[in-house]
């Protein structure tokens, strides 16, 4: 059975991009949609996309086989278990793609492991087969081992394929990449479609009603505090969150919890009750603009580079220490601050007076 295209997600934002790539190609009624179940909720979007007949079919992957097939570890036996998937693809594509399904196009978010297996074993077949990546978010800006193969994987996979058919990367702001990577070489870059035009699609898929919206006028996007921070980090970045509700008012405040998070609410803060949802929708959706304040995240990038929208941003990066630190942070913001119109929007304090100072000059200016 030949169709046009396998979009390939494995997180609410690929589903949001994936969706909106596919509307926009104006394919989805010959093409697949398969989800990885990675992520909690990835059965109720698998529910609401079949439900709204978007595509042809749209697939849930079983959770045993991703398991099976996916393994993040660097070990030699890791590495092995790769180098067999690539002589032997046609053992993850039986596990993955029903009834002998052929696509002359694979959609992956990044380079996605399962995603490159899928594309040898259409090649290894004779079947003439492009892959396409498109973005993750913040970390296609800021590390291109993300969306490019080097080293060991790479060696191997020119020795059994020679080349991927792969020259195309779809990322929300070519001009923002290219000021993070200058005279990029690698991909032929695309500019991916805004979502503002499929708000509406896209709501029904994530299963935004008007309970979602945010009325407040600061919105905290909370890290993973458990993971990246220790306690005394936690401590100090949750008395920077008390901080903020003291100069905008308790009302006016929320706190959008990472929905993996294992450190007990704050009584002194508001939390926005459901941490697991998209912000990108959330935000399409808003009434009226917010500051947004976070460690960091993709949240700080995306209303710019998918909506082309400035909100106030500020950064607190530098105030609390933690051994997760994306690289080329500094350079990333800076180039998002550059691309602003009003450059002025962007607070990236190096300490916390710096920080009052720059939260008394948005309340000031931006709260009523």
């Amino acid at each position: 059975m030949y169709l046009e295209s396998l979009y390939y997600a494995a997180t609410p934002y690929n589903i949001i991009t994936a969706i909106s790539i596919a509307l926009s190609n104006n394919d989805t009624k010959k093409s697949d949609l398969y989800i990885n179940p990675q992520f909690e909720g990835a059965k109720d979007y698998a529910t609401r996309i079949k439900e709204l007949n978007l595509f042809n079919q749209v697939f849930l992957i079983d959770e045993y086989i991703y398991l099976k097939h996916w393994n993040s570890s660097i070990s030699f036996f890791a590495k092995f278990e790769i180098v067999l998937s690539y002589l032997f693809p046609k053992k993850v594509a039986r596990d993955i793609i029903p009834n002998n399904r052929i696509y002359k196009k694979i959609y992956s978010p990044n380079k996605d492991l399962i995603c490159r297996i899928l594309h040898f074993y259409h090649k290894k077949n004779r079947v003439e087969n492009e892959l396409i990546l498109y973005e993750e978010g913040d970390a296609t800006y800021v590390n291109d081992s993300e969306i490019i193969v080097n080293g060991f994987d790479k060696i191997i996979r020119r020795l059994l394929y020679r080349n991927e058919n792969t020259n195309k990367l779809l990322v929300y702001s070519p001009e923002l990449f290219r000021r993070m990577w200058g005279g990029y070489q690698y991909y032929e870059l695309i500019g991916l479609p805004s979502i503002k035009n499929v708000t509406m699609i896209l709501n029904k898929v994530t299963g935004y009603t008007e309970e979602y919206a945010l009325s407040e006028k600061v919105v905290i996007i909370d890290s993973l505090k458990s993971f990246m921070f220790d306690d005394e980090n936690i401590k100090k970045i949750e008395n920077i969150y008390v901080m903020i509700n003291s100069v905008f008012g308790s009302n006016n405040v929320i706190v959008k919890r990472h929905p993996k998070e294992l450190v007990p609410n704050n009584p002194q803060l508001r939390y926005f009750d459901y941490s697991n949802f998209p912000f990108e929708i959330l935000f399409a959706n808003k009434e009226k603009s917010f500051l947004i304040v976070s460690y960091l995240s993709t949240a700080v990038i995306t209303p710019k580079i998918i909506f082309n929208e400035e909100p106030y941003i500020v950064l607190l990066y530098k105030l609390v220490d933690s051994d997760y630190y994306l690289p080329k942070s500094d350079e990333l913001y800076g180039s998002l601050q550059s691309i602003y119109k009003n450059k002025n929007r962007i607070f990236i304090p190096n300490n916390v007076d710096e920080l009052r100072i720059a939260l008394e000059t948005i309340s000031s200016e931006f709260i009523d």
